[in-house]
């Protein structure tokens, strides 16, 4: 996660939202251009239980597709985020 904030700075966010029971931070990836126009949300979630490692890869995956579609193609009506 903190490599993608990295790479698509000014893109992507991370945030934490709480902890879980145990006490572990509770975190998201956000991706907005903070342009100050409301648009459309969707929400993905990959980590439903502890031993599936390969969920969180997949949403992260789509992150790093989204994100780099909307730097590549910056002017495309496909492109919502800019």
């Amino acid at each position: 996660m903190d490599a993608l904030e990295v790479v698509f700075m000014g893109l992507i966010s991370v945030q934490t939202i709480g902890t879980s029971t145990e006490g572990r931070p509770l975190r998201l990836l956000k991706i907005a251009t903070n342009d100050g126009v409301d648009k459309p949300a969707i929400f993905i979630d990959g980590t439903f239980h502890a031993r599936e490692f390969i969920s969180p890869a997949t949403v992260e995956s789509i992150f790093f597709q989204i994100c780099r579609f909307a730097l590549a193609y910056p002017n495309s009506k496909r492109n919502t985020l800019r």
